[in-house]
């Protein structure tokens, strides 16, 4: 309305700052929103017929029970999706989200990364539309928008049906910043711009716990457009600081459900630190140099007591960064803000407190790199102005960047294919040699396909890189059935019982091997230990039988 109410005024001053103050046309939002959907789609469209992998999709969907229930059961469905973590996670938005899909087109792979690929876009557009409302300059927002579409390190939130929960917070929270922005640039209707940021904060945090950044961030833009920091600035936030407080206790214990919270005393202070400057070096490379990406990054290891030199060189790197910042004149105020988007929102994945057993992802990067594209567009922006005679040569190059990253986009979502080809890439390109659980989840991949001897491979390879995972010992010992090897088989079950006298699974198929060794009152004795463990489960009373 605003807009639309300046369009008309037929001021003199409305007439000679237009070239200072480029309100955006409906033509320019039709031009860039039809370029954003065409290139992302073009750079997209094959991931529409990949698979479902057993890298977490199996966890969230192939094998989760839990998203059938919404066709029998909708108000216990709800329920339970709203009172409970999945796979060390909460997010009842993301887990109703495939509910639906499945109640709707069942198990229909190329239904989940149809719905991935159209969220993504729309947060594409919101990104242009945010960064038009930060900005008002249209050339910035459609270049942050651009990049934020296809740089490839956002191909694994788009491509892995698991980050479906990235997809959906970024929606709420790039609606919340939109709102806010809208809150501080409009003298009506700011309770309705409130409510709505409140209301949209809230959202995004229900589909994963990372969105609890977003106080921090409605600071950052308070400063941004000059308004000054006071005491009913931060009452007006409070609300949000208390709810950001409750989802990250959430998040924290959902994490700490699965073990993904790692063990503190295992690495010492400064080893935290050195891993979080050497996360922080990456994501910036891996923004300027997207390539050899993967969907597991492993922390590295020491060899003679040290770690590679890159490691120890990341704190070096980070303060020679943040000095040129500190130093910058051109742009300072916009790369200032860059800055601090990009920090604050990557903060709480640089494993100051380790989380899961990667040291970077590049999920993590997906709302983070907002604040460096709009620098970037800005940066582009002005040096057009200022070098108007090579203004051609200019276009020319962003064009190429543009086609050079689609392509690198298009080539990564090859790779999430299926769980075999993105885990064998993972193997064969991790600079600190495969940890345990990439072995872990390329043995259960090749076990589903039937390749039971390239399993039992790689979960010899995964308990040589941690000799206590008795889940892997019992994995490999149920191979060992498969391939009829029924002494290793109750060797290794043996060693998972002793870990782990709960464990059904080791109980039942060291029962079986018994059996077809001809040790018929051991199998007796392993079924019934089974059968006492799950009472209910008839396949244990049948084979005892």
């Amino acid at each position: 309305f605003e807009i639309e109410k300046m369009r008309t005024k037929k001021s003199t001053k409305y007439l000679n700052t237009t070239n200072q103050f480029s309100l955006p046309s409906t033509r320019f939002f039709l031009l860039s929103a039809f370029i954003i959907l065409s290139v992302t789609t073009a750079t997209y469209y094959k991931s529409l017929n990949n698979q479902l992998t057993r890298w977490d999709d199996d966890l969230y969907v192939t094998d989760n029970s839990d998203i059938i229930t919404l066709s029998t059961n909708k108000a216990e469905t709800i329920k339970k999706t709203f009172s409970s973590f999945v796979n060390g996670n909460y997010h009842p938005i993301t887990m109703l989200s495939f509910c639906i899909e499945y109640t709707a087109f069942k198990i229909n792979a190329k239904v989940f990364h149809t719905t991935n690929l159209i969220i993504h876009i729309l947060n594409s557009l919101l990104v242009l539309g945010f960064i038009w409302l930060l900005c008002k300059q249209q050339v910035t927002a459609f270049i942050a928008a651009i990049l934020f579409a296809i740089h490839p390190m956002h191909v694994e939130s788009v491509a892995w049906v698991s980050e479906r929960k990235d997809l959906l917070y970024t929606f709420f929270f790039i609606s919340a910043l939109c709102t806010y922005l809208l809150y501080l640039q409009t003298d009506k209707r700011k309770k309705l711009f409130y409510a709505s940021t409140f209301f949209l904060f809230v959202l995004s945090c229900l589909p994963k716990g990372m969105a609890v950044s977003l106080p921090l961030v409605l600071f950052l833009l308070d400063s941004f457009t000059g308004r000054k920091f006071t005491k009913n600035t931060v009452l007006e936030k409070a609300p949000l600081l208390i709810l950001s407080i409750i989802f990250g206790i959430v998040a924290i214990k959902a994490q700490a459900t699965v073990g993904a919270i790692a063990d503190i005393t295992h690495y010492n202070f400064f080893e935290r630190i050195l891993f979080s400057c050497y996360g922080l070096m990456m994501y910036l490379w891996k923004l300027i140099v997207p390539i050899h990406n993967s969907c597991f990054y492993n922390y590295p290891t020491k060899q003679n007591g040290h770690y590679p030199f890159i490691i120890y060189l990341s704190p070096f790197v980070i303060a020679g960064l943040s000095f040129l910042v500190y130093r910058a004149k051109q742009l300072r105020k916009e790369t200032l803000f860059a800055t601090g988007f990009f920090v604050i929102t990557i903060a709480l994945v640089l494993q100051i407190l380790p989380v899961g057993a990667a040291i970077i992802a590049e999920r993590y990067t997906y709302i983070p790199y907002i604040g460096v594209f709009y620098l970037i567009g800005t940066g582009y922006e002005q040096l057009v102005q200022n070098k108007k005679e090579i203004k051609s040569l200019l276009i020319a190059l962003l064009i190429g960047i543009f086609a050079t990253l689609s392509y690198l986009s298009y080539k990564a979502t090859l790779l999430w294919k299926d769980g075999l080809t993105v885990l064998n890439h993972a193997v064969t390109t991790d600079k600190f040699d495969a940890c345990a659980l990439l072995y872990k989840n390329r043995a259960i991949a090749y076990f589903y396909n039937g390749q039971y001897d390239k399993a039992a491979e790689d979960y010899t390879q995964s308990i040589k890189r941690h000799e206590k995972y008795n889940s892997v010992i019992c994995d490999r010992g149920v191979t060992y059935y498969k391939m009829q090897q029924y002494d290793k088989a109750i060797a290794d079950l043996t060693v998972a019982i002793k870990y782990d006298t709960s464990k059904m699974n080791a109980y039942h198929y060291r029962g079986l091997s018994y059996f077809e060794a001809g040790k018929f009152p051991e199998a007796v004795k392993d079924m019934t230990e089974a059968i006492k463990i799950n009472p209910i489960y008839w396949e244990h009373f049948y084979y005892r039988g």
